[in-house]
């Protein structure tokens, strides 16, 4: 008999047939397995798994098979009826990621019904934090930023996590500007990318946290810098013509949001070389500002002021409206005003001067005072003679909080005697300004008229020259 089993196995072994030792079977005997867990702790699903070990090495190897599986959720009891007696290997299988630890193989010999318990304890997660600090260039914090941290530091996997300052995933809530993240798993290297940085501002590059050890803070501080724009502002007329030489007061200032900023038409911050084109650069996105025109061209109503947010390239318009002038009688006097009126009955104020030859150069002329409205002082005459030649200069200037707008019309008489100048000049009592030889009017305005020569064909031989200098000077006034 011994000599036939031999045989028969080394027929087996060369035809490659593996043999199995016979194993009993039997009748389903329950292995009943309980599971427990802690109070309060997650619900995952447990899976059982019964292994005949053959080899009865009390270790699943490749001459081991599988006989039942049971699954209990969360804490309970399975039960798996194995029809194979012998030593049999109960195995956890736990679910990737689980919260608990690892339990050891049971093992159990089966015969007839027999239990075993599995109490799984949750595992201790090693875990950390990360806190973003979000500033400007001067270390003050800035609020409304938004991050992504990738992986989530949570679970070391993808999706990213979200974190928006004072709202999702932020734990630092009532600390604007300060953004913080628990239960960061230890060894999970993430990189932290702002995604929506402050109104007004640059995202910063992003950064690398890495929690190296259970209960690390790793701190990461994000500067931004402010987004910079353009303000362009256009002076005009109401045709849309440019008009030059306006100032403008910024406040705050958009470069530093303190204070104010003054910005001249081509001059103090103006950045365009353009007539009526005032330019700013590098200021801050975001700001509120009111421009106010404090400077208005001459001759023209100022704008109202404007209030603006910066962006990328803002462009203002200030419209002007041109002012019309007061225009009055100019008249030249001797030393004071009235001094030589035409007739005691004349009916105007008109005066006459008169001007003894050698008095004046053209390098120091004589000075003649010029007056408006009788009494009110508003500029000079100045006169000078060459030979038989008399040469004489209107000089209009401000007056009493009025702005000169110019002379638009001259009306000058010169003449050897005073009985020819009231002959050429007077009809009846008063003098006419439209009888005088010499006239003009000065279109555009002009706040000086040059020398003019006035001379008179009687004048051939002299020592005193009679003049009546009119004129008719333009203000602006409040």
């Amino acid at each position: 008999m011994k000599r036939l089993i031999l045989i028969a196995l080394a027929v087996t072994l060369a035809l490659g047939i593996i043999w199995v030792p016979a194993v009993a079977a039997v009748e389903p005997i329950p292995i009943t397995i309980h599971k427990t867990i802690p109070a309060g702790a997650p619900i995952e699903d447990f899976t059982f798994e019964a292994w005949r070990d053959l080899n009865n090495n009390g270790v699943i190897d490749g001459d081991d098979f599988v006989v039942g599986t049971v699954v209990i959720t969360g804490a309970g009891t399975g039960v798996i009826y194995s029809t194979i007696k012998g030593p049999t290997i109960i195995h956890e299988v736990l679910v990737p990621g689980s919260a608990y630890q690892q339990l050891p193989d049971q093992i159990v010999q089966v015969s007839c019904e027999v239990e075993v318990t599995f109490n799984n304890e949750a595992q201790v997660q090693e875990v950390g934090q990360i806190v973003i600090l979000k500033k400007d260039g001067a270390g003050n914090a800035l609020a409304g930023a938004t991050f992504e941290i990738s992986p989530n530091p949570k679970t070391g996997e993808l999706p990213a996590l979200t974190i928006v300052d004072e709202g999702l995933n932020d734990e630092a809530i009532g600390i604007p500007g300060v953004l913080s993240v628990s239960e960061c798993q230890v060894c999970v290297t993430c990189t932290v990318t702002e995604t929506v940085p402050p109104a007004g501002y640059t995202v910063a590059p992003p950064q690398t946290a890495h929690v190296t050890t259970a209960g690390e803070t790793v701190e990461l501080t994000f500067v931004d810098t402010p987004e910079r724009g353009k303000l362009i502002i256009k002076k005009v007329d109401g045709a849309g013509n440019a008009l030059a030489g306006a100032t403008f007061v910024i406040t705050p200032d958009p470069k530093t949001n303190t204070g104010s900023l003054t910005v001249v038409d081509n001059g103090l911050n103006d950045e365009c070389p353009a007539d009526g084109v005032l330019c700013l650069s590098e200021l801050i996105c975001g700001l509120t500002c009111t421009v106010e025109e404090t400077v208005v061209p001459e001759g023209y109503e100022g704008a109202a002021p404007q209030t603006v947010t910066i962006g990328d390239t803002l462009e203002l318009t200030f419209v002007n409206t041109q002012r019309t002038p007061s225009c009055g009688t100019v008249c030249a006097a001797q030393t004071q005003p009235g001094e030589y009126l035409f007739d005691a009955a004349q009916e105007n104020w008109f005066t006459w001067i008169y001007y003894n030859k050698g008095w004046g150069t053209e390098a120091s002329p004589k000075e003649y005072p010029i007056y408006t409205g009788i009494t009110q002082l508003c500029g000079t005459l100045y006169v000078y003679d060459n030979g038989n030649h008399i040469f004489v200069n209107y000089v209009l200037t401000d007056m009493n909080g009025c702005t000169l707008a110019g002379l638009s019309e001259y009306h000058l008489q010169v003449d050897s005697s005073l009985a020819n100048l009231k002959k050429a000049v007077m009809n009846k009592k008063n003098p006419v300004p439209g009888k005088c030889e010499y006239k003009g009017t000065l279109d555009p305005m002009v706040p000086e008229t040059g020398w003019i020569e006035a001379t008179n064909d009687n004048i051939t031989s002299w020592t005193t020259a009679y003049i009546f200098a009119h004129g008719v000077g333009c203000y602006y006034c409040p």
